[in-house]
């Protein structure tokens, strides 16, 4: 499909989500809708989009979507903050600030995670954002995270506790 019948359909999809008024269905089609707006490279309408489907996520109890959600979130702001410095150096500032707080929401938020394995490609994903930033500290931070949850469930390991989210600096 190409991505302009996508976005038709995710439209479709979203209108059929706000008549049915079901705020998982409103989360993914809000998900789906700024899938399409990335495909079609516009960025600001994507990241609307996900604005838009992360309460609906959260009010609809499925918190794996939510933090996937603030995960793909994170990664657009960094394309846009990389795509901003081409232009006019250190412009994209704001937009990595942005990321960095929504990165470390994410980390304190998934260490709530029932599925380790969940919580180990969160963490990898955030990791791949943060070394792109140049944060090599705090995405290693979350790449030992993610090993030692996998040395837990594999090898009966002590996984690492809650509290060692917060360990992570915050810029």
């Amino acid at each position: 499909m190409d991505p302009l019948a996508a976005l038709e359909h995710a439209a479709r999809m979203l209108e059929q989500a706000r008549a049915a008024g079901h705020p998982g269905l409103m989360a993914e089609a809000c998900h789906r809708l700024a899938g399409c707006w990335r495909a079609l490279g516009e960025r600001r309408a994507a990241l609307a989009s996900l604005e838009r489907a992360l309460p609906w996520a959260r009010s609809s109890g499925a918190s794996d979507h939510a933090l996937a959600l603030q995960c793909e979130t994170a990664e657009l702001l960094a394309d846009m903050a990389a795509r901003a410095d081409r232009g006019d150096r250190g412009s994209g500032r704001p937009l990595r600030e942005r990321a960095r707080d929504t990165i470390f929401e994410v980390v304190r938020a998934a260490a709530g995670c029932a599925d380790p394995r969940w919580e180990v490609m969160l963490l990898l994903r955030l990791s791949d954002v943060l070394d792109r930033f140049g944060d090599h500290d705090d995405a290693t931070a979350l790449q030992v995270r993610a090993l030692r949850l996998t040395a837990a469930e594999f090898y009966g390991e002590p996984a690492p506790r809650a509290e060692d989210a917060a360990r992570l600096r915050v810029h």
